[in-house]
């Protein structure tokens, strides 16, 4: 081949890639805002309402673990929540939205055990119980 018809040096293959998964993240981030897909939004949450805590004593902690996200299981952990007080047995109570038009509640009984779960949920019901 003479030398004026060389072809250019193909790219750097790292390079190229990087270039491909930013358009494709791109294009990805855009038809996820498209959808509509609500995500959960923590409003409050409180560790122990029952025994006189302070309301929204939780929020802080359910929000980081379960802020944007579809769906949520929020494992109870009194070494990391608000629990001086054994004697009188908790409840948790929290609220969260879902977009702007959805606001829900949800409550675990007086009595729970580290490790019981909540689960907050932005996900549509389908099917027949919906």
């Amino acid at each position: 081949m003479p030398q004026s018809m060389a072809r250019p040096a193909p790219p750097v293959r790292g390079a190229r890639l990087v270039r491909m998964l930013s358009l494709f993240g791109v294009a990805a981030s855009a038809a996820c805002a498209d959808t509509g897909v609500a995500t959960i939004k923590v409003v409050s949450a409180t560790y122990g309402e029952n025994c006189g805590a302070r309301p929204g004593n939780a929020t802080r902690d359910l929000a980081s673990q379960c802020d944007s996200r579809r769906v949520c299981a929020y494992r109870i952990d009194r070494a990391v929540l608000d629990d001086t007080d054994r004697a009188c047995p908790k409840n948790f109570l929290s609220e969260w939205r879902c977009g702007d038009a959805e606001f829900h509640t949800a409550a675990l009984s007086p009595g729970l055990e580290t490790g019981s779960t909540l689960v907050l949920t932005c996900v549509p019901p389908a099917g027949a119980g919906k």
